[in-house]
């Protein structure tokens, strides 16, 4: 996740030299956000965060809920779990959509499916090196099923303001609509 963060700092200050920082992260990518503010924090800069349905423990919590059970079987076995889960991800995709898209590089899946498990595995070993200060606000999503708490588990990783507001909506509908715009009102305001 280091690694990972540090390559997204490296393009953000290349884009805007000075701070102060904006960042914002859904799902896997609130991990990422996390990290980078981290860095730029450590950097002396000044960082703002905001988090939509996610935060550094929040993938964790998909991944570690069978890890016991995992930890008798292989690498494989692993793999075909994380492969099922992100063919379930895509269940739901209008099959009219897809078809008039093409038939779909076998290759190109494969990646995709490959991609998807190493940020399982990234997310799922992410422990924040240190407790961010800077301000985070974390959106998250009525009806989603995260059993982290109303924080998501970052008081154990903010030292800094923590601000939690509740959206209507699931872990991909808090991306559309009112739920949305409430974010954009959120970010417009901050931006001010």
């Amino acid at each position: 996740m280091a690694a990972l963060a540090r390559h997204y700092v490296q393009h953000v200050r290349a884009q805007q030299p000075s701070p102060p920082y904006t960042l914002l992260g859904y799902s896997f990518g609130a991990g990422v956000a996390f990290e980078m503010a981290l860095q730029l924090e450590q950097a002396g800069c000044e960082t703002r965060l905001v988090l939509v349905d996610g935060s550094p423990a929040y993938v964790a919590t998909h991944t570690t809920r069978g890890k016991q059970k995992r930890s008798t079987r292989s690498a494989e076995t692993d793999e075909a779990d994380a492969l099922a889960y992100f063919v379930q991800l895509f269940k739901d995709v209008d099959a009219a959509k897809g078809a008039a898209a093409g038939p779909h590089d076998a290759d190109a899946l494969a990646a995709a499916a490959g991609s998807f498990y190493r940020k399982l595995v990234i997310a799922d070993t992410y422990k924040p090196a240190g407790r961010l200060r800077a301000p985070v606000t974390l959106f998250t999503a009525r009806d989603n099923y995260v059993t982290l708490g109303e924080d998501y588990g970052l008081r154990d990783v903010c030292a800094g303001p923590l601000r939690t507001q509740q959206l209507a909506g699931t872990h991909r509908t808090i991306l559309a609509g009112d739920a949305a715009a409430a974010i954009a009102a959120h970010l417009s305001d901050m931006l001010q």
